[in-house]
């Protein structure tokens, strides 16, 4: 109190600069292995926003894009603006 400064402890439970553990990313990323799962059940089963699970796997996973369209695309005009 008398030099007005302070120290934060260094805390392994937490990435830098991040209110979620490590142990909690973890798991999240665990469960968007199985294609059925959405972002939702998994924030819920997490008590999270499905947008703050979106940003741990836009932020952990790298999916490559691809680069190239196929040679030939073809499009079935008949469907494509019918309702059900």
């Amino acid at each position: 109190p008398v030099c007005n400064r302070t120290w934060y402890e260094l805390n392994p439970f937490v990435f830098k600069k991040q209110r979620i553990s490590v142990s909690t990313v973890i798991c999240v990323l665990e469960e968007m292995r199985d294609p059925a799962v959405t972002f939702t059940s998994v924030a819920k089963r997490y008590n999270l926003s499905p947008t703050t699970v979106q940003h741990i796997f836009d932020d952990h996973v790298q999916i490559p894009k691809a680069t190239t369209l196929p040679r030939v695309l073809q499009l079935d005009e008949t469907y494509s603006f019918k309702s059900g």
